[in-house]
């Protein structure tokens, strides 16, 4: 499986899709002809979606008011690493009593030496300031998944060999630092995110690291 493949791995059109993290996986749906309805805690976030005629719910996963079966899959697109461990299971049992399947794509923890530096500073500026960026590894998601009664239909890890360029390293820490500084994370964190760029080359370079990809059916429908 490829990168462009994970988006393959079902046939969106026409699905209704309850989009866990609001970005770019929303447009990537609507661009294949989702009916998708948009969960995010972050309003600005969601206004794009909104102003644009998206249903939209404003909140924390954990939070989601609803609790009956009205979807026909729950997507969680990088953003089970932003939520506590401790309510991952919550999350996801949550989602089975919307949907009848799970769709989770997250980042591997595993990686180049750029990639590393950069989730551990990303990590460190969430915990600095209460929030969360825990990356895990293929059998934590397949093992979620299962605990909450589903069936694995895919669990793969897909390789992504691309080369990250310079511009777009440089584009990534300023937007990150922007982001940091709004969150109130520490100057001498900001300074290193600033630094990133200039690390990268020392290294030789940076590479995304590999996705996560589990799929989970409800078969008791």
């Amino acid at each position: 499986m490829t990168v462009r493949d994970v988006w393959s791995i079902l046939d969106f059109k026409g699905l209704k899709v309850v989009d866990f993290g609001a970005g770019e996986s929303t447009r990537r749906l609507l661009q294949m002809g989702a009916n998708v309805i948009a969960v995010d805690r972050d309003l600005e976030r969601l206004k794009e979606f909104a102003d644009a005629g998206v249903p939209v719910v404003a909140c924390d996963f954990v939070d989601f008011p609803f609790r009956c079966r009205f979807a026909d899959l729950a997507l969680f697109h990088f953003t089970l690493h932003e939520v506590d461990p401790s309510r991952h299971r919550d999350v996801v049992a949550m989602a089975r009593q919307i949907a009848p399947r799970i769709l989770i794509i997250e980042p591997s923890p595993e990686g180049c030496p750029a990639f590393r530096r950069f989730s551990e500073l990303w990590r460190e500026a969430m915990e600095s300031v209460g929030q969360f960026e825990e990356y895990r590894p293929l059998e934590y998601w397949r093992g979620l998944v299962e605990s909450c009664g589903l069936e694995v239909e895919l669990a793969e890890r897909v390789s992504q060999d691309s080369p990250v360029p310079r511009e777009e390293v440089e584009r990534l820490a300023r937007e990150t630092v922007d982001l940091w500084r709004r969150l109130g994370v520490s100057e001498r964190i900001v300074k290193e995110m600033l630094e990133f760029p200039d690390y990268v080359q020392r290294v030789g370079g940076m590479r995304w690291s590999d996705l996560l990809v589990v799929l989970g059916l409800d078969r008791e429908v």
